[in-house]
């Protein structure tokens, strides 16, 4: 690489060159500022760098653009062009060809730019300059062009721009397969053309780490971004933003392809995104755009969306993204053919926002034909021919779906905004059907499970005192926090707990005495269910115990009562001297058990009576975990095997408990709620005998005996 200086003086003429040589000598000549180049073909041997001064390079050689190409008689080739901090450097009508960087500047290690490196405290200018199959390798950023800031920012222009075959290969890091603006760098296309170039990420262009960058009149047409079998690439055929700010005004992106890497294969990390992929972005705007006949390849459970790929889980992620008056024809993806988005409950990002865009013909397979996620906004758009194979316009993650052509408006939640649905018991009180359970977990975890569930959103909290974890679950409940950071309002959660039975002739009392200390260890004055954890085997014990938990509701310390692992004998028995009905009965429910195990579903459905299963699951059997009867099924819907048993459940209008001590399975139990099973899918399932079960211990049979 050699380093030439410009210090100071311009002659008044522009400086004729017609052989590198004589470039070389233009460089190195502190009173040449104007470089007109006379030749159509001019060879670059060695790296030009400018440490200082300003340089504006055009030609006069009789044609439209002359080329300054780096690729060498023996095959090698060479970075064109550096400029460095407090240096200004511009182009006219030349077409820059055949640059390579390979391992960055120097000073900035990961800034590639293989025609031309803008590197912080420079200035670049680029008018009707053509970049042919220049490319960067080994994690450096910006095939033909990087703009990197630093701390002392960095500025570049392009006007009439045309970036043709230009590649970032080679690495994870290997994003801008034409261009990376990054690192508080600010760059600015007017008229340019993104055409056939290549990146693990961001092929056209990539916005990073603070970048700004406009493009206006801007096209991006058969880029590819391809993420590598061992790398992290995670598609933006034509643009990648990271962390970046960026406004498209009258853009086009047509026939762009994004592919995920296999190293993030699994659920929400995987979005390529085929003309865009913006992951933690700041301010976006699209304005007057159109995304045509894009495709975006991913893993079958994740969120791909054809045309536009949005994750906003971190909780830098706070800026606005708009597309206003956009128009998504032709784009497909495993899920949201135009556009998928992403939200951590965790982060309090501000929603998408599509406001009059037009949806035509895009194929979201998996969900969602145009719109696929969570966290989005959408006013007075219009919907047409669209296709998903459950939700054909609109799927919302958390809540459910659009099925419909037209134009409408609607708003889909983050997982923070969720609020389950709910199912309401027989005295009018309103219960969400999932609850997370505490089983076999001790205080401490207790509380800290609880406390990551009342941050996904999930509200309702299932415990006993046979548990042995009251005070947690308590501790977790009272520490809880609202958005604003105030203590979380008591009707702002759900409460289920347990008396165990009592087999002797002091039920009565005794079960008086366990109620009270339960609502001593968790800290509470009421909770919302109450039930008797299972039936005693005499019936006057039944009774008994029944009688106390009538009392406790009727004092105003249970909103509802039930019961769990009941069977019709033990109803028969309490239903002698009840004077409440049982709100609930909560059964070991899963599939392979059939559709109503011991009559007890048809029984509860029939009395008024809510059947919440326990043990969903099968305890993890695999069968419902990765068995090929779940898999399959959820396969045509982009679902895992857990979520379509639990909707199977929801689907019998059955609630269900499920226990898990990882975030991101709580989020998968509470997407049940955004699709729905075929007929056939439902018959098959019903059909299933594995895993076998029975809904509780205490019933053998449905005329199971209880001694009067």
């Amino acid at each position: 690489m050699v380093s030439l200086m410009s210090l100071a003086g311009a002659s008044s003429a522009p400086h004729k060159v017609s052989s590198f040589a004589e470039l070389y000598a233009a460089f190195a000549d502190p009173s040449v500022v104007d470089i007109d180049i006379v030749v159509e073909h001019l060879l670059i041997t060695t790296t030009l760098e400018l440490v200082n001064g300003t340089k504006r390079i055009s030609n006069s050689c009789g044609i439209k653009q002359c080329v300054l190409d780096g690729q060498k008689p023996n095959g090698l080739q060479t970075q064109l062009f550096i400029a460095n901090a407090g240096t200004s450097i511009s182009f006219d009508s030349v077409v820059l060809k055949n640059g390579i960087a390979q391992f960055g500047t120097g000073i900035v290690p990961i800034a590639g730019g293989g025609a031309v490196a803008i590197n912080p405290g420079a200035n670049g200018s680029f008018r009707n300059v053509d970049f042919v199959n220049n490319s960067c390798h080994n994690d450096v950023y910006g095939g033909a062009v990087v703009v990197f800031g630093g701390k002392v920012g960095a500025t570049a222009t392009f006007d009439g721009c045309t970036f043709f075959n230009n590649s970032a290969q080679n690495g994870e890091d290997a994003f801008g397969g034409a261009a990376a603006v990054g690192y508080g760098a600010v760059g600015h296309f007017t008229n340019c053309q993104f055409k056939s170039n290549f990146a693990m990420s961001g092929a056209g262009a990539s916005i990073g780490d603070g970048g700004v960058a406009t493009f206006t009149d801007t096209l991006f047409q058969d880029n590819e971004a391809m993420g590598s079998p061992s790398g992290a690439g995670l598609g933006g055929g034509g643009l990648r933003i990271y962390a970046g700010n960026v406004t498209c005004l009258r853009c086009r992106f047509e026939h762009n392809g994004g592919t995920a890497g296999t190293k993030w294969g699994g659920f929400s990390w995987t979005s390529p995104g085929a003309a865009v992929w913006a992951q933690y972005p700041g301010d976006m705007l699209f304005k007057d755009s159109s995304f045509i006949e894009n495709g975006a390849i991913g893993s079958l459970n994740s969120y791909n969306g054809g045309a536009v790929a949005i994750d906003q889980n971190v909780p830098s992620a706070a800026g606005s993204a708009n597309f206003d008056n956009c128009t998504f024809v032709g784009n497909t993806a495993n899920q949201g053919g135009a556009v998928t988005t992403t939200c951590d409950s965790l982060f309090a990002a501000s929603p998408v926002r599509f406001s009059q865009c037009t949806f035509v013909k895009n194929n979201g397979s998996g969900q969602g034909g145009a719109i696929a996620g969570d966290n989005f906004v959408v006013e007075n758009c219009s919907f047409e021919g669209n296709i998903g194979s459950t939700w054909r316009s609109v799927h919302c993650t958390s809540q459910g779906g659009l099925d419909s052509d037209g134009t409408w408006s609607s708003v889909c939640p983050t997982w923070k905004e969720l609020v389950l649905p709910n199912m309401t018991l027989n005295n009018g009180v309103k219960m969400p059907a999932f609850s997370l359970g505490t089983w076999e977990y001790n205080s401490s975890l207790a509380e800290t499970v609880v406390t990551a569930a009342l941050i996904q959103g999930l509200n309702h909290i299932d415990t006993a005192l046979d548990y042995g974890n009251q005070e947690g679950v308590g501790k977790a409940l009272s520490e809880a926090l609202d958005e604003d950071g105030k203590p979380l309002k008591r009707d702002a959660y759900f409460l289920t707990s347990k008396v165990p039975p009592v087999q002797n002739a002091s039920a009565y009392s005794l079960t008086q005495t366990l109620l009270k200390k339960d609502l001593s260890l968790l800290n509470v004055s009421y909770v919302d269910l109450m039930l008797l954890h299972g039936p005693p085997k005499e019936c006057s014990a039944i009774q008994a115990q029944w009688k106390a938990l009538e009392e406790f509701y009727k004092a105003g310390f249970a909103k509802a009562i039930g019961v769990s692992n009941f069977c019709l004998s033990s109803f028969k028995c309490i239903n002698q001297t009840a004077t409440v009905v049982p709100a609930v009965n909560q059964i070991q429910f899963h599939v392979g058990m059939g559709p109503d195990p011991l009559e007890l579903i048809s029984y509860g459905h029939a009395h008024g009576i809510v059947s919440q299963a326990y043990s969903p699951l099968g305890n993890g059997k695999s069968e419902l975990i990765n068995g090929t009867l779940v898999t399959g099924i959820g396969g045509a819907h982009g679902r895992s095997g857990p979520q379509v048993a639990l909707r199977w459940i929801y689907e019998k209008n059955v609630a269900f408990t499920t226990k898990t001590t990882k975030r991101a399975h709580m989020r998968d139990d509470m997407n049940v709620f955004g699709f729905k099973l075929t007929p056939d899918d439902t018959a098959r399932l019903d059909k299933a005998t594995k895993p076998a079960g029975k809904p509780s211990w205490a019933c053998t049979s449905a005329d199971s005996t209880i001694v009067v």
